[in-house]
């Protein structure tokens, strides 16, 4: 007779999803520790895409959204979990890809696939100033006041005159030459040899970090602007974070591809065309099959890798309670690393299949 004890060794770093773990993080050592809880909120379906979450006062977010291009208000309720809604802008394009809020309530918004700057406030547009580029990717907001605006296609970082840009006014259509940008307050801080400028940061010496891709090269751009120095060259990447560190380090997420994969895999519709009378056959796109690290960059010396995922597309990287956390997917796996005892750990999981931002409470 077989026995009835059976042993079985576990990878926690492979074998166990991370949705399954409940209040536990496992380490790579082995180790099971405390660990965060994912809890589902309740509320009003907010859209399709929620692409980044930005806090807007106490309890208060704004989720830019697609591809109906709005932005949500989202008001957490800590007493029982919930959330309200409350729309606060719709632009002309399909994605609300980049936001920044700012002290005197109003807001930026960087849309994509036409790439446009919206100044909103109190739920009505104040300018709109279209760019010579695809889209805006993310924003950045400086000491002195001003605004940094990364676009794709092409690659560059436009420098954002708030005070000018207020006065601009509506402009439809496409972008004007660089005399009218730069009377709308809009003009170039720097551009890169990549096709995109995911990502922007700003350490404490007042240096400006430039992730992009599709190659994922990390730049590095004086206070003023300029010509960047280029800090690490890729392939095949993309940089989907930038986290600076007090001490003058920072911590670079990147996702490794190849040209038959993607870090947003969706179900595709060959057939929706075709046949009209039978249900659509839906054809699901393998798993992601590139790879994910982190990359530390000390102040004085090489760069580090600090964690390695296969099979797993990072999204943002965050601190909490000294740890870094790592959301991802396509399992909405969250992961996190110690950098006191250099060790990766998983944490729980939750049922979304992309957690594409984290904002802190």
């Amino acid at each position: 007779a077989d026995p009835l004890t059976k042993q079985l060794d576990i990878d926690f770093g492979r074998d166990v999803a991370s949705r399954n773990l409940k209040g536990l993080a496992t380490r790579s050592d082995g180790r099971i520790l405390p660990g965060p809880v994912f809890t589902d909120l309740t509320g009003p379906r907010i859209g399709d895409i929620l692409w980044v979450m930005k806090p807007a006062g106490p309890d208060k977010f704004l989720v830019g959204t697609g591809p109906d291009g709005k932005v949500q208000e989202v008001t957490f309720n800590p007493k029982d979990s919930s959330y309200t809604v409350r729309e606060v802008a719709d632009v002309a394009e399909t994605q609300a890809i980049a936001l920044l809020p700012l002290k005197d309530g109003a807001f930026l918004i960087g849309t994509s696939p036409t790439g446009a700057l919206y100044l909103f406030k109190d739920g009505k547009p104040l300018a709109r100033v279209p760019l010579p580029a695809d889209s805006v990717f993310d924003f950045l907001l400086q000491p002195d006041g001003s605004v940094l605006a990364a676009t794709g296609n092409p690659g560059r970082i436009y420098r954002l005159d708030l005070k000018k840009l207020a006065s601009a006014g509506l402009i439809e259509g496409k972008a004007g030459d660089d005399q009218l940008l730069a009377d709308k307050g809009v003009t170039l801080f720097g551009e890169i040899r990549d096709r995109n400028v995911r990502r922007l940061a700003r350490l404490a010496d007042g240096r400006v970090l430039a992730g992009s891709s599709p190659k994922g090269n990390i730049y590095s751009f004086d206070a003023i602007g300029g010509s960047p120095l280029v800090l690490q060259e890729n392939r095949d990447a993309e940089v989907v974070d930038l986290l600076p560190v007090d001490d003058g380090s920072f911590y670079a997420a990147l996702v490794f591809t190849t040209e038959s994969t993607s870090r947003l895999n969706r179900p595709v519709d060959p057939k929706a065309a075709d046949n009209k009378e039978k249900p659509p056959v839906i054809e699901e796109k393998p798993g992601f099959t590139g790879r994910s690290s982190v990359v530390r960059f000390p102040v004085d010396g090489f760069p580090e890798g600090v964690l390695s995922r296969p099979n797993v597309a990072l999204y943002r990287l965050a601190r909490h309670n000294g740890w870094l956390v790592l959301t991802a997917g396509e399992l909405g796996d969250t992961f996190g690393y110690d950098p006191v005892a250099r060790r990766s750990l998983t944490f729980a999981g939750s049922a979304s299949s992309q957690l594409n931002d984290i904002a802190p409470l």
